[in-house]
């Protein structure tokens, strides 16, 4: 549910417009693929990512698996009132500008950039050397990240 009167989305554009994503200062704005190496530049073990987009639903799975109960309201954290703005309101050329400072976490994490971003020129795909296996028998990654030889 959106409570904003426009204010936070019209900041919310100005700050994409006028951040470099050189030096993250929060957190939230770290790229996510930095953080699955080592400081050797070797992967990290993963054995399994999660969407946050349903944050909640997905942290009661990983719970649920390990065979913990999350009491109800527990993750309900932060603000009393929600401060969120309707994100379809948000400007393509501010999307396109989203899609450009997180292009290495789409990519490496292959996930497919969101349409609005097809003329941007940003494009990649996930190889797999080995058939369709992603990891080799010794269980190191496997990967290589290089452009798509043609735009889909």
């Amino acid at each position: 549910d959106s409570i904003d009167d426009g204010r936070l989305l019209k900041r919310f554009e100005q700050f994409v417009h006028d951040y470099d994503g050189i030096e993250p200062f929060d957190v939230h704005l770290n790229m996510q693929t930095t953080n699955l190496i080592y400081e050797t530049g070797k992967p990290l073990p993963m054995s399994a990512l999660y969407n946050a987009s349903d944050a909640e639903k997905e942290w009661r799975e990983v719970a649920s698996q390990k065979g913990v109960t999350i009491p109800d309201g527990a993750m309900k954290h932060g603000r009393h009132q929600s401060r969120r703005f309707d994100v379809s309101k948000v400007s393509e050329v501010t999307q396109q500008k989203i899609c450009q400072l997180l292009a290495l976490d789409y990519c490496c994490l292959n996930f497919k950039l969101p349409e609005v971003c097809d003329d941007v020129g940003l494009y990649c795909a996930l190889e797999q050397m080995e058939g369709q296996r992603m990891w080799k028998k010794d269980d190191s990654l496997n990967v290589v990240i290089r452009p798509w030889e043609q735009h889909p």
